[in-house]
């Protein structure tokens, strides 16, 4: 790679630009930069600001000591974190995705509506489980039918 300027930095802004229209693990080998100038720099804080907006995570590894100091001074070190081998890169990277996993995870999944007595599609006689008031479909017929706040069930689909 060597230098990383105007014309390197558009195009590798442009490739994550391509690649994080959803989220993504990036990991950035710095092993053969030799030289960022002061656009380089600015096109790595464009691309720091299109990780964090995609909820992304990216590491770098191989940053040399100059480049370090050029990396906090710049506010990159927080969002994309150095390392000095591609392993240690890849399992941090690992740790994000798997936390992220896990919180996932945890969220709890809607309860039904609790009613004391059963309620019955109006087209099929199905026993229904439903989430919320308003227009539904049942899962046996896919009959639209119309859950009202008492917990009546019209056989028809209400226009909102």
């Amino acid at each position: 790679m060597g230098l990383l300027s105007a014309e390197s930095g558009s195009q590798l802004y442009l490739e994550l630009k391509s690649l994080l229209s959803s989220p993504h693990l990036v990991l950035f080998d710095a092993s053969r930069l030799e030289m960022i100038d002061e656009i380089g720099w600015q096109f790595l804080k464009k691309c720091q600001t299109k990780i964090l907006d995609s909820e992304s995570f990216a590491a770098i590894n191989g940053l040399n000591q100059e480049f370090i100091s050029g990396w906090m001074r710049n506010n990159l070190l927080a969002s994309i974190p150095n390392f000095a081998d591609r392993d240690s890169a890849k399992k941090y990277l690992a740790s994000k995705i798997e936390s992220r996993l896990e919180a996932q995870a945890k969220i709890p999944p809607r309860p039904y509506l609790s009613v004391n007595t059963a309620l019955y599609c109006p087209h099929c006689d199905s026993i229904l489980r439903t989430y919320q008031m308003g227009n539904n479909t049942c899962p046996s017929c896919k009959g639209k039918y119309f859950l009202h706040k008492d917990y009546k069930i019209s056989s028809f689909e209400k226009v909102l």
